[in-house]
């Protein structure tokens, strides 16, 4: 191999490097930023799932408001456009490459908590993979990432 074969190889080399570089940069900042927003939306909607719990159990009449709580749910998601959208839609837009919806933050975050308050019977864990995946689509937006990238 001749001199300049092994610097041709060394900057192929350098170059591969600084692409890897920067793709594990690019994904650290992605993760940090997703990982902050959505620990940040998780703890408050805990916070606030936890109190209107609380909340109920000492006002046991609350339960009276759940025929009206799940009419104001219907309310919001019709305003904010985010009717039908469960978690098995969450993962076909991602899976397709479609768009998630960041007001289905909002929606799911109040619509869950006005559901506990009143006695409703309403999961946790699929209410904070939705706002997850609402928010994290947002953050790749942000970062400018492509639809490859997003999925």
């Amino acid at each position: 191999m001749t001199l300049d074969g092994i610097k041709r190889d060394l900057r192929a080399r350098r170059d591969l490097t600084a692409l890897y570089a920067r793709a594990l940069g690019k994904w650290l900042l992605l993760a940090a930023a997703a990982g902050i927003s959505c620990g940040l939306v998780g703890t408050a909607f805990h916070m606030a799932v936890e109190y209107v719990t609380e909340l109920r159990g000492e006002y046991p009449r609350l339960l009276y408001g759940l025929p009206l709580a799940g009419l104001a749910i219907v309310g919001l998601y019709k305003l904010l456009g985010t009717e039908g959208q469960g978690t098995n839609d969450i993962f076909d837009q991602v899976h397709k490459g479609g768009s998630v919806s960041l007001l289905l933050v909002p929606a799911i975050f109040l619509g869950t908590v006005l559901t506990h308050l009143c006695g409703g019977s309403a999961g946790r864990e699929g209410a904070a993979l939705q706002m997850g995946g609402s928010l994290g689509y947002r953050v790749g937006r942000l970062f400018g990432f492509d639809e490859r990238d997003l999925r």
